[in-house]
């Protein structure tokens, strides 16, 4: 769940590096001037500066242009994709073993995969989930943060857990866990979006697989259910302009289908619609009114 220890050693390099650069052209911290990359900052001296770094993108240009410190291109390249840092508050809302889950506070919800530099956001933290502010850093195919992490200090309900839980089971199963701060201009392949829906689909399959066994139906009629929304998947990922999962399926996507299938596999077909609309109301994947406007359509 960290950054391996050279890739720590390497950012906190460039980190101190920056640090001291922008002491310098404003003279924030008097202790710093004739600081070394192994002097031990103190971190509310480290905020003071922190600060100001993230108040103006002109002063990772500056440091970029004028490399003071020496750092070669690939560190450079570094400190430039820090513009698409992101601050805010976040949740966070538990540690895996790769990487540590990150919810934004904001409208989006989005998930963030954050590594940790020398120790594990567990060791960090008295105790998760907590709600802290924080900086997203890109670092390379990571997300890293600068390591300054003011706490809320509040707690939370079972609720409240159980409702970012499923907002991290949600991203989890569309694929969506946000494990890299890409530029706008890196945008998805046609390919890796056919991939991410795949991957989507198989698993909102083998959920609803398991819904279907507990129901008590043969399994004749399970497969068969199973053959019909495999079927609706395929369909969907091959007419629509951009790839989509079951996950984003519409009422317009429903009518489609039906309306393509031969008038004497409709009936069946309509059953096994009807039980996936109802599977994804009661796992919470749709809500009442989307169901209600799909269960329509498929009445007709």
């Amino acid at each position: 769940m960290c950054l391996p220890l050279p890739e720590v050693d390497r950012f906190y390099k460039i980190w101190k590096s920056l640090l001291f650069f922008v002491n310098g052209q404003y003279h924030l911290i008097s202790a710093w001037e004739n600081a070394t990359l192994d002097t031990n900052l103190m971190s509310k001296d480290v905020v003071i500066v922190r600060d100001r770094i993230w108040q103006d993108d002109d002063l990772l240009i500056q440091f970029v242009n004028q490399n003071p410190a020496s750092l070669p291109q690939e560190d450079l390249d570094i400190v430039s994709s820090w513009k698409y840092r992101l601050q805010g508050d976040y949740f966070i809302l538990k540690s895996l073993r790769k990487h540590t889950i990150f919810i934004a506070q904001d409208k989006s919800r989005d998930v963030f995969a954050v590594k940790g530099l020398y120790s594990p956001f567990l060791e960090v933290f008295p105790y998760l989930p907590i709600l802290v502010k924080a900086v997203l850093l890109p670092f390379g195919d990571e997300i890293i943060s600068d390591g300054l992490y003011p706490i809320y200090n509040v707690s939370f309900g079972s609720g409240i857990i159980k409702g970012y839980k499923t907002i991290f089971d949600d991203a989890k199963e569309r694929g969506e866990i946000i494990s890299s701060l890409r530029p706008p201009s890196e945008h998805i392949s046609p390919q890796e979006l056919i991939n991410k829906a795949e991957a989507t689909n198989k698993k909102v399959l083998a959920d609803f697989e398991k819904y279907l066994l507990r129901s008590g139906s043969s399994l004749k009629i399970i497969e068969r259910d199973l053959n019909t929304i495999r079927h609706l998947a395929t369909e969907n990922l091959r007419d629509t302009a951009e790839p989509l999962s079951l996950r984003d399926l519409t009422e317009k996507d429903l009518t489609r289908f039906l309306d393509d299938l031969p008038a004497d596999e409709r009936h069946n077909a309509a059953i096994g619609l009807k039980r996936f609309v109802h599977f994804a109301l009661d796992t919470e994947r749709i809500d009442w009114e989307t169901a209600e406007d799909m269960l329509s359509v498929i009445k007709r």
